[in-house]
């Protein structure tokens, strides 16, 4: 995705970042990161993950704004596997497949037309 942005986009996307703190106004939001760096603008996206700081504190603000309201848990997610992915240039004829299951694991390859895909999944010994 990153490299079908034209340049003026790519400028405008901030890696390597940690924020510490997100204002929002009636005409946009202004971020605030532990390096002293500050950005405003419209909208603000977090790819950082479901415990990421930025859906932190946007839950935060959602309930300081309605503490009534009807919102996801703190921790919304269980995890009951581990999975390990990658990807490589295709071995096979795009469309093959394998999924080989045993009790608590898996394994499941398939193949596109340029790129194979690799998945390994464990249980873990207890809900995490």
């Amino acid at each position: 995705m990153y490299n079908g942005l034209p340049e003026a986009a790519k400028e405008k996307i901030l890696t390597d970042k940690k924020l510490t703190d997100l204002t929002t106004t009636r005409d946009g939001v202004t971020a605030t990161c532990a390096d002293g760096s500050v950005f405003h603008g419209s909208i603000i996206i977090g790819a950082d993950g479901v415990y990421s700081k930025t859906r932190q504190i946007m839950r935060d603000l959602a309930l300081k704004e309605n503490a009534t309201r009807s919102w996801d848990p703190v921790h919304p997610y269980t995890a009951t596997y581990q999975l390990l992915f990658g990807s490589f240039p295709s071995p096979s004829p795009a469309g093959q497949g394998y999924d080989i299951q045993s009790k608590g694991k898996a394994i499941m390859y398939f193949s596109g037309p340029d790129r194979g895909w690799f998945f390994l999944y464990k249980r873990l010994p207890r809900p995490t």
